[in-house]
């Protein structure tokens, strides 16, 4: 019934990724359904001990006899994944990569697909000039000048197809990712685009 382990928002500080701690309650079986928590006493004597919070959610008031249903559906299988993590606000320059340990909610985005070299390259061009670039004309920049990662904005983005990169310059998008070294980013997506 529980997730392993959760990621948010406030868990991407300084351009790391730090388990909180936290275990994501999963209210849905195999098949997408919502439980019976009768079914599972330890599960509902723990959301027992939280019920009066969680019925005073959104969620919870539309439908009482599931109070303790989460806002979206889990998908467990997002947990193993690798996958790219992209805050909806953050003041790191670096995008970071889960390898599949965490379950992203709580204005996380992310990008599956692809092996974790894949999700380097393109994490490398997201955190170039030429895409944040991009993404301060597309979207509202926050306090601090922060551009917005949403959905509707990551999709407009104007990327070059990662699988035309010649291997010499992936392997070095890929390096300069490793190292966290921007400018290295910035000359090898330059030439790309150019």
């Amino acid at each position: 019934v529980f997730v392993n382990s959760e990621c948010d928002l406030s868990k991407i500080k300084n351009n790391n990724l730090k388990w909180s701690g936290n275990y994501l309650f999963n209210p849905f079986d195999k098949d997408g359904n919502i439980i019976d928590l009768s079914m599972y006493p330890k599960a509902r004597a723990y959301m027992e001990l939280h019920k009066e919070r969680l019925q005073n959610r959104h969620v919870s008031r539309k439908n009482p006899t599931y109070w303790y249903r989460t806002i979206d559906k889990v998908y467990k299988h997002l947990l193993f994944q690798p996958k790219i993590l992209l805050p909806d606000i953050s003041a790191n320059n670096q995008i970071l990569i889960d390898a599949g340990h965490f379950y992203p909610h709580h204005n996380l985005y992310y990008i599956t697909g692809g092996d974790i070299d894949n999700l380097k390259i393109l994490s490398a061009f997201l955190m170039s000039d030429f895409i944040v670039s991009q993404l301060s004309r597309l979207s509202n920049n926050m306090n601090g000048g922060y551009p917005r990662w949403q959905s509707q904005y990551i999709k407009k983005l104007k990327v070059p197809n990662i699988y035309d990169i010649n291997e010499s310059d992936s392997k070095m998008l890929i390096s300069f990712y490793d190292a966290k070294n921007l400018p290295g980013i910035n000359s090898i997506v330059n030439k790309i685009i150019a």
